[in-house]
């Protein structure tokens, strides 16, 4: 398999400083145009295709890893912008899915 191969750790580095740069800018981009309940289901999409796209390509000791880098720039970094421009619109107007959401991307994050 690819991690047997001497180069895998050299690609990981690259690979999750790539994530890290595609996740910082696509998420500031998409934080700053969108309503908070849709900047989470934007958040849920990507974190889905992210791991599958891992699942299929990487070897399973890179999945964790990658999707880490993931929350940490789409979620870790925002959680104070996030929680300050949505929660009180969403509890106030019931909003229980996007609530159900927002709790289950929170929770995920380590």
């Amino acid at each position: 398999m690819l991690s047997s191969v001497r180069y895998y750790a050299d690609f990981e580095v690259a690979l999750f400083e790539e994530t890290q740069k595609l996740y910082h800018d696509d998420s500031r981009n998409k934080l700053d145009a969108m309503e908070v309940p849709e900047y989470l289901k934007f958040v849920e999409k990507s974190l889905d295709e992210e791991e599958k796209r891992a699942n299929s390509y990487l070897e399973s000791s890179t999945v964790r890893p990658l999707l880490t880098v993931c929350e940490i720039k789409l979620i870790g970094d925002h959680l104070a912008s996030i929680a300050s421009r949505g929660l009180s619109s969403m509890m106030l107007d019931k909003r229980t899915d996007d609530l159900t959401r927002l709790y289950r991307l929170f929770s995920s994050y380590e």
